[in-house]
């Protein structure tokens, strides 16, 4: 089990912890890896995105290219 302490600290405007490359190992986690983050009792909990299946991400485009004038109204 890979154990670290970190600080909490500014990243920017926003506020991050910085994981060393032997956590994200552990995890089997990369850098630009797109991940879940959740709270369970407290705890911070961090997952794995799985990758969105090609027809999934086909239904998507096309729901945007449909309904394009309203997703921009919906985004004012």
């Amino acid at each position: 089990m890979a154990i670290s302490q970190k600080t909490i600290q500014r990243v920017g405007n926003s506020t991050g912890i910085i994981l060393p490359p032997e956590l994200l190992q552990a995890a089997g986690l990369h850098r630009g890896d797109a991940v879940i983050l959740r709270v369970e009792r407290g705890t911070i909990v961090i997952t794995p995105m799985a990758p969105l299946r090609p027809e999934v991400m086909e239904a998507a485009e096309r729901f945007i290219a449909r309904h394009a004038d309203a997703l921009e109204k919906l985004a004012e």
